[in-house]
């Protein structure tokens, strides 16, 4: 005789006001022969005590260790280990409709040659966006779906919903489990099914009532969700293509027409959010600072008496002036540049040169923060960033900081990749980017380089054993470096990145006269 397992992960569910419904509905269901397992994710309310009420085990675990795929593929694990044949995975928000809905759906998993399966979903209120997406995405027909289904369904035949399913225990370990993912777990373990060879089935006779929020902000923040989902598959893209060809749109009630508009402006932003976020978020920063790049006209003293000349010298070829070893060059070439192009006074040029700076320092902080916070939290960060009223300042005013604002995002998103992937020598070349970047724009940025720098050789010896990333990254520096040393070698006598530090080497080399070498005689 088969076993079974009932599991709902958790999360304050009390508070939602139907969490005793939920738990009432299992227990007046006909087939009762389930383990019945919560898993728990630190609830803050009352969820863990009312469901020890009604019978369930309950295991707690740490919240921030909770991951949709990869918790539900320990639990599959385990239950295959301890000889459960069959698990149910139940939303917390999800009430079974009938009182056979738990039988009917395990009943069709074991009598089909399926992986897995799921139930139906409804919705009580009638001409909403949810109850006109359950009528599109739960037929009245049971199905079974194969690899050929792939072909002509394209998205739609992957399509599953863990709020109700069921999966054999041995084939979720067979075809390679959930994958580690906050979003969509179901959707590529029913897609890596379907590729190896394998069957999935929906189950129209098993049917639970399942209410999503109709808000806006909530619609859009679900379709930013799917959207992201999707840009992250890359075999996905021509799924998708293939459901354009092949799908034929019911009629859309006039009801319903602005909540689908939100919900896809929020799919199509999340879809496109490596382009599409980032460059709003840069235009922020054009559009915050631009009246005050045009209308304040009194420069500070630094610029009037040195970044705004120097600028201007860089545009007019005048080499002499264009460079100081007292000035790192970062900021005046930029203007100079901007300066030559679009032959605006040095002044203008350094207020245009320090925004782009800031502006492009949102590109490095929107990846580093999407890697390791999600899309969301990424765009939000990057929208305090972009609004910041201090940093809009350092921007117009045409200072230097930019620059080593723009440095210090490519190092912070050089840790997020190098955190995911020590071994790839991407992370490593962009953290020397961001190095040289830090080094052009302040001089005395120099010490934090130098610590930075150590920090990451330790990493590189314990992850890769041997610094030889890190050695590579530090040469890197130094080669990029290489035309300002040679400068200031030539300027001041000591090859370093600003004239501050042509002392503190004369001193190394009075102290270690063997260091001498580094000093220019002429």
């Amino acid at each position: 005789m088969n076993k079974n397992a009932i599991v709902i992960p958790t999360l304050n569910a009390a508070r939602s006001g139907i969490w005793k419904d939920v738990l009432s509905a299992i227990a007046a269901q006909d087939f009762q022969d389930c383990l019945k397992i919560i898993v728990d994710s630190s609830s803050d309310d009352d969820t863990c005590s009312i469901a020890t009420q009604y019978g369930w085990s309950v295991f707690k675990i740490f919240r921030k260790n909770f991951n949709h795929g990869e918790t539900r593929n320990r639990i599959c694990n385990i239950l295959n280990k301890k000889g459960v044949d069959n698990v149910v995975f139940l939303s917390q928000d999800v009430i079974l409709e009938k009182s056979y809905s738990l039988r009917i759906l395990l009943e069709y998993l074991k009598n089909n040659d399926v992986a897995g399966c799921y139930g139906k979903q409804i919705c009580v209120n009638e001409n909403t966006l949810n109850w006109w997406q359950r009528q599109r995405c739960y037929p009245e027909i049971s199905f079974i779906r194969n690899s050929q289904d792939i072909e002509y369904l394209g998205l739609r035949s992957v399509f599953f919903s863990n709020a109700f399913s069921a999966w054999k225990t041995a084939s979720v370990v067979k075809y390679g489990g959930f994958p580690k993912t906050d979003f969509g777990e179901d959707t590529l373990l029913a897609f890596n099914v379907l590729k190896q060879g394998g069957h999935i089935g929906y189950c129209a006779d098993a049917v639970v009532k399942h209410e999503h929020s109709n808000g806006c902000v909530e619609l859009f923040l679900r379709g930013l969700q799917i959207g992201d989902f999707h840009q992250k598959q890359p075999d996905f893209k021509k799924l998708i293509c293939k459901s354009r060809t092949n799908i034929k749109l019911p009629s859309i009630p006039i009801s319903i027409i602005l909540p689908l508009l939100v919900k896809t402006c929020g799919y199509l932003t999340g879809r496109f959010s490596n382009i599409l976020l980032p460059v709003t978020l840069f235009s922020i920063v054009w559009l915050l600072a631009l009246p005050a790049i045009l209308f304040s006209d009194v420069p500070k003293p630094d610029i009037a008496a040195r970044y705004a000349p120097m600028a201007e010298s860089f545009a007019n070829g005048d080499w002499l002036f264009a460079f100081h070893p007292r000035v790192t060059p970062l900021l005046t070439v930029c203007a100079g540049v901007i300066a030559k192009i679009c032959n605006c006074t040095g002044f203008m040029a350094c207020k245009l040169a320090s925004t782009l700076l800031l502006a492009l320092s949102v590109f490095p902080l929107w990846k580093a923060c999407k890697k390791i916070y999600g899309v969301r939290i990424a765009f939000f960060v990057g929208l305090i960033f972009a609004s910041s009223a201090y940093l809009l300042r350092l921007g117009y005013y045409g200072v230097r900081e930019p620059g080593s604002i723009l440095g210090l995002s490519i190092i912070f998103y050089s840790m997020a990749a190098l955190y995911n992937d020590h071994k790839r020598w991407f992370g490593w070349i962009i953290f020397s980017c961001g190095e040289v970047l830090l080094l052009l724009s302040r001089g005395d940025m120099a010490l934090f380089v130098l610590v930075i720098c150590i920090a990451f050789m330790v990493f590189d010896c314990i992850k890769n054993h041997f610094p030889i990333r890190s050695l590579s990254g530090g040469v890197t520096i130094l080669l990029l470096l290489l035309p300002l040393l040679h400068y200031n070698y030539r300027m001041i006598g000591y090859p370093v990145p600003e004239v501050r530090h042509a002392v503190v080497i004369k001193r190394i080399i009075e102290r270690f006269p063997r260091l001498s070498f580094l000093r220019n005689p002429e």
